[in-house]
């Protein structure tokens, strides 16, 4: 009788300890309010006067679907989107002319970051 009250109250411990100690993760990522990108040219270079996308998804052909917002990189390779969608996956991409090809970068995150540096690399290395 003994060993079935010891028993007893060492499972309902467990029990009561399993559920005291569950705890529901809920996560806070969110993306930021604007995000800063700098793009960069195979050797390095800042990529100036590049035509940037904001989006929500890059299809398989390179082509940004869900377009949010568009923008131009400033002298410094910088280009800044303001009011990003707080909870949704977001995706920039640019394409840079390095003759004869045409060079393709995208980069798709949740939560987007604040500051972001993607760099074109050249295939014919």
């Amino acid at each position: 009788m003994r060993k079935i009250g010891l028993w007893a109250l060492a499972l309902s411990t467990l029990v009561l300890s399993a559920c005291g100690s569950k705890s529901t993760s809920f996560s806070n990522d969110l993306n930021p309010a604007s995000t800063t990108v700098l793009f960069e040219t195979p050797s390095g270079v800042p990529a100036t006067g590049l035509a940037v996308t904001l989006s929500t998804g890059i299809n398989e052909a390179n082509i940004p679907t869900g377009v949010i917002a568009t923008g131009t990189t400033d002298s410094t390779g910088h280009v800044t989107f303001n009011g990003l969608p707080s909870s949704e996956s977001l995706c920039v991409s640019a394409s840079l002319s390095v003759p004869p090809n045409t060079l393709f970068k995208g980069a798709c995150y949740y939560p987007f970051p604040a500051t972001l540096s993607i760099e074109f690399q050249n295939t014919n290395s």
